[in-house]
């Protein structure tokens, strides 16, 4: 026997896809019954209404044909009223005003990423996109300007302007077209980046217990504008990427590399910048001092006695003396003071080593 079909008329909205749902659409299937497998098909014939009727746009005479594994053929039609949807019946959603990054793909502010308007009919929400809503009799339209006063490099504002106009209706002042405006916020919230710099080390300068200090220009990038770029130090601040600081003092200092980008946007990168004493102290020796020994043959002259005048550009903290080796004994250590015996009366002259040393562990030796 043939397939029993039921084919009831169904109701959609000129919004919703007229195609079945085993095909992706809001058109309920008819209902087949039969003992085999069936396939179905179908073709659809459209009757299109003027604005004259109120509540519809349109029809859709869908003829069924289903087949059997038996070749036993049924077919039915299924009358499908599209009903018109219209500004007065249903409430419109503007689309929320949205932040984009600048450094967003380009497409970003696409309505397809910043949102459409929407209109609810019942529980059920649609999308109303230019030049795609469905068999309505309504036309929408969009227009973007940018807010120029809203502007910083690599940031601004767009002002888009929604048109939804009913063509079934006569024009009315804020009732057919409506309108709303929609505030797109093109946005550089991020800091530029500071790479390519790290912590230094310097040496004094050769009569200074201070350091001349080149700083190197740092490597900044920044998403969608350029940068400033400072440099900030405990004795001055360089308003360059890279430059000289003069007169800075021994011992470690913090150093921020500072950047800020068109819109305000700022990053700071600290480095640790080390200053060591690595000159040495200037020695001069008094090259000839005449001792005279004691009652008891002996003689102890202090260090500073072989000093004729020693420098250094941070300061002198120790001055020491060792007679080199002779008849009279071997190298002795360094200390604060030599000893001298009768026994050195036949050897003149006798050569001793005068150490000068600093704070920094820097020294020099003369003799």
């Amino acid at each position: 026997s043939k397939p029993e079909l039921d084919c009831s008329d169904q109701q959609i909205s000129c919004l919703d896809n007229v195609l079945p749902v085993s095909e992706g659409g809001d058109v309920p299937d008819i209902i087949v019954n039969d003992c085999s497998n069936t396939t179905a098909s179908y073709t659809d014939t459209y009757t299109t209404y003027s604005c004259a009727n109120a509540l519809s746009v349109g029809s859709i005479a869908r003829q069924w044909t289903v087949v059997d594994e038996y070749n036993n053929v049924q077919t039915c039609v299924q009358m499908i009223d599209i009903i018109r949807i219209g500004l007065g019946n249903g409430m419109i959603n503007e689309p929320a005003d949205t932040d984009v990054s600048c450094s967003a793909q380009v497409g970003s502010t696409h309505p397809d990423q910043t949102g459409y308007p929407t209109i609810s009919i019942g529980v059920k929400v649609y999308e109303l996109k230019p030049g795609d809503v469905g068999y309505c009799s309504l036309d929408v339209a969009y227009a973007d300007y940018e807010n120029a006063a809203h502007n910083c490099t690599g940031a601004s504002q767009i002002i888009r302007t929604w048109t939804i106009k009913d063509l079934c209706f006569a024009i009315q002042e804020n009732v057919n077209p409506v309108t709303f405006i929609q505030k797109i916020n093109i946005t550089d919230d991020e800091g530029p980046v500071i790479s390519g710099i790290g912590d230094m080390t310097s040496g004094t300068s050769n009569d200074q217990c201070s350091a001349v200090v080149s700083f190197p220009a740092a490597s900044v990038t920044d998403n969608c504008s350029t940068a400033e770029v400072s440099i900030h130090t405990p004795f001055g601040v360089l308003m360059s990427n890279g430059g000289v600081i003069y007169d800075v003092p021994v011992g470690q200092h913090v150093v921020v590399y500072k950047a800020i980008d068109d819109c305000g946007n700022l990053t700071e990168k600290p480095i640790t910048l080390t200053i060591i004493d690595d000159d040495g102290p200037d020695v001069v020796c008094n090259q000839v001092l005449a001792v005279p020994l004691g009652v008891d043959g002996a003689a102890q002259v202090q260090a500073t006695s072989f000093d004729d005048g020693s420098t250094d550009n941070c300061g002198i903290v120790s001055i020491q003396v060792a007679r080199m080796a002779s008849a009279c004994g071997p190298e002795s250590a360094f200390k604060d003071f030599v000893d001298f015996s009768c026994c050195d009366l036949g050897n003149n002259p006798i050569i001793v080593a005068l150490k000068v040393s600093d704070e920094a562990g820097n020294f020099n030796i003369c003799m």
